[in-house]
């Protein structure tokens, strides 16, 4: 017809589609690791970010859509992805060292030649969506507006070991922070086929998630020696995290 409609509409139609995304987390302050290096007149610092390459995220969704009345979806999205690993070894005049981003009084930074420390991230993500929806037509365009519930889920990994310089493990750090959200999600969208085999469209959708986070941590300092000294802490907090997506 004149809108190039790749099919003629009936009295509702089911829905399942897959998108394939490349995503690449990005954080405002994401240290791996710190070097401090100098002489006996200076001394220079310089910090190590992780670096995230772009990851596949699949996103999936079915849905039910009446021609003129109320539909649903349901829809998932998952990124699962290590970070490269930093490794560096201590300066070897011996005028440096090495550390890991401060976790309050916990010390594994690495100072004497042949003294190394690795860090390790990783970072977890899913949002599934439960939600209404509701399509208008007019002219060549098609509207869509949809709102639900969103429940997400966040963890990120952060882990370090230090070696002495006969290799035997001297210290480590494992810290997880976790956040699982439920909350409401609306999403508007337009689109307009360009071809029988050919639509193009935008969209916008805005979530506020109430949830419960978590941060556990877990080091031993001077692991190498008798006298090892192991932390463990957990602390609990309630948190809003709002998502915006387009």
């Amino acid at each position: 017809d004149q809108c190039a409609a790749p099919y003629q509409r009936r009295t509702s139609i089911w829905d399942v589609g897959v998108a394939l995304m490349f995503v690449q987390p990005r954080f405002s302050d994401n240290v791996a690791l710190s070097v401090s290096e100098g002489d006996a007149s200076s001394a220079a610092v310089t910090e190590t970010s992780f670096d995230y390459e772009l990851e596949l995220a699949p996103r999936v969704w079915l849905e039910w859509a009446p021609e003129s009345s109320v539909g649903w979806r349901v829809q998932w999205w998952q990124l699962d992805q290590d970070a490269d690993q930093v490794f560096v070894d201590a300066p070897g005049n011996g005028l440096g060292r090495v550390a890991p981003p401060e976790f309050r009084d916990i010390d594994i930074s690495v100072s004497a030649p042949g003294e190394t420390l690795r860090a390790d991230s990783h970072v977890r993500l899913y949002a599934i969506d439960f939600e209404a929806t509701r399509r208008v037509n007019f002219d060549c365009w098609s509207l869509l507006a949809a709102g639900g519930l969103r429940h997400a889920s966040f963890d990120y990994d952060y882990q370090a070991v230090a070696t002495n310089a006969n290799g035997v493990q001297s210290g480590s750090i494992e810290q997880n922070r976790s956040l699982d959200g439920i909350g409401p999600s609306f999403l508007l969208e337009a689109s307009r086929p360009l071809s029988r085999r050919m639509t193009v469209f935008s969209n916008a959708r805005a979530s506020l998630l109430f949830g419960d986070g978590e941060t556990t941590l877990s080091a031993g300092e001077d692991l190498d020696v008798a006298s090892s000294f192991t932390t463990t802490r957990t602390s609990e907090n309630d948190d809003l995290l709002p998502i915006l997506e387009g």
